[in-house]
């Protein structure tokens, strides 16, 4: 992961994760990183062509998209060599910061990634809606960059085996015949039995909207302040 002060240590060129040779870039100006918001000389760039406009997440690149060589977004391989990951919305995640906790994933927000984008996605009620950028509950795509799904009800899903398990109490009888106990994931450290019917339907997409861009940031926290009081009014 590229942090303040290595610049000299990072050598040339590597190999990116898909096998491509990548090498430094050479652009001048410290903020024509694309969206990583870093210097090119600190940015790996394999040259690749990509013949679609959404690999360059900046919107600021040329079009046919290229990777680098000399400045811009980085491809999504090599954007990886900085410890960054693209997610499945196409947006780059960050790791979070050193403070706070990782809302309802019980992770240390480093060990997490953020897009910074405001879905309203928290699930744990305390969020103000933005994914991170430096702790709470990462968005329903950036989560699954460490492994974890969000079910159709909004709930955080951890894998066990084949399946995906909430460990929220089921909204109705299990209809395997068997004890699968009354939360989805059974009783057990470790979940096991039928998901419940909002998890056995993972896969499936889930709605999940940015916030309009003409919306302030200040405005989006009290849109999330209004919907956190909403929420507890009516439960």
């Amino acid at each position: 992961m590229w942090t303040k002060g290595r610049k000299s240590s990072l050598p040339k060129r590597t190999v990116n994760l898909a096998g491509y040779d990548a090498k430094l870039g050479t652009g001048s100006s410290p903020t024509s990183g694309g969206d990583t918001g870093l210097p090119p000389a600190s940015i790996y760039y394999c040259g690749r062509t990509f013949p679609d406009k959404k690999s360059c997440r900046c919107w600021n690149c040329p079009f046919p998209f290229v990777c680098g060589p000399k400045s811009g977004c980085p491809c999504a391989e090599c954007v990886e060599l900085l410890g960054f990951r693209v997610n499945s919305a196409g947006d780059l995640g960050k790791p979070g910061g050193s403070l706070g906790d990782g809302g309802d994933t019980a992770m240390t927000p480093q060990n997490l990634f953020y897009c910074g984008k405001w879905k309203m996605a928290c699930r744990c009620g305390t969020c103000d809606g933005q994914c991170g950028p430096l702790s709470g509950c990462p968005c329903h795509a950036c989560v699954e960059l460490v492994g974890f799904r969000v079910n159709r009800d909004g709930v955080l899903c951890r894998k066990e085996g084949e399946m995906w398990y909430c460990g929220k109490k089921r909204k109705g009888k299990c209809g395997c015949g068997e004890d699968c106990g009354e939360k989805c994931g059974g009783s057990g450290p470790r979940g096991n039995g039928c998901p419940c019917e909002a998890c056995s339907n993972i896969g499936q997409p889930i709605e999940e909207k940015l916030v309009d861009l003409t919306t302030t940031e200040s405005e989006s926290r009290q849109m999330a302040g209004l919907v956190k009081k909403f929420l507890i009014a009516t439960y």
